[in-house]
Parts: structure tokens; C-alpha cells; sequence
């Protein structure tokens, strides 16, 4: 998985990175489909990545923050493992009844 984030988020990341040496993350977005060359908006969707470590490339950016501007887009590469990535489209979930 790839994106990309300015770096006081990054700083943010790396702070909450775990000692085992894994990040479980949580992303919020809006899920998108093309048919026929339509957008389909389906509704916000929540991405969820277990077990995701920062590739070689990520980790050595990690380790030059200090030398970048405040104001940096930087680039993120992270290694997903089993269970992978999981995706869940909001308003497609049956109802809590």
C-alpha cells in the first residue's frame, strides 16, 4: 500500500509506531467504482491494514526527517502481511438490530 502525508503526520505515525515492529491502521475514505466508464460513488468505506510494516525505501526516509522541511509530502510504502488489507463500505454493512 502506498500514500503519501505531510510530515508532522508522518512524525505522528512513526511515534505511535508499535515495538513489535507493526502498524495496525485505520483509514476513513470515499469508495469509488468505474463501470462503463462512470464513476459509482459508494459511500464512505474504512480500510483496515494489520500487521503493515514500512518497506526499506519508507524506513530510511523515516530516518532523514529531521533534515526535510516542515511543509514535506512524504511518500509511504508499507508491506502488508496476513490478514492483509480489509475493506468495509459503510453503508453497505447490514444494520446493528
Amino acid at each position: 500500500m502506498q500514500f503519501s502525508a505531510v510530515k508532522r503526520d508522518i512524525e505522528n505515525l512513526i511515534k505511535n509506531f508499535s515495538k513489535d515492529g507493526f502498524w495496525n491502521l485505520r483509514f476513513k475514505a470515499q469508495g469509488f467504482a468505474r463501470l462503463f466508464d462512470r464513476d459509482i460513488n459508494l459511500g464512505p468505506i474504512t480500510i483496515t491494514l494489520l500487521g503493515a510494516t514500512p518497506s526499506e525505501e519508507t524506513a530510511n526516509r523515516f530516518s532523514n526527517l529531521d533534515e526535510l522541511p516542515d511543509d514535506s509530502i512524504i511518500q509511504v510504502e508499507l508491506e502488508v502481511d496476513d490478514p492483509g488489507i480489509t475493506l468495509y463500505y459503510d453503508k453497505w454493512l447490514p444494520a446493528d438490530n
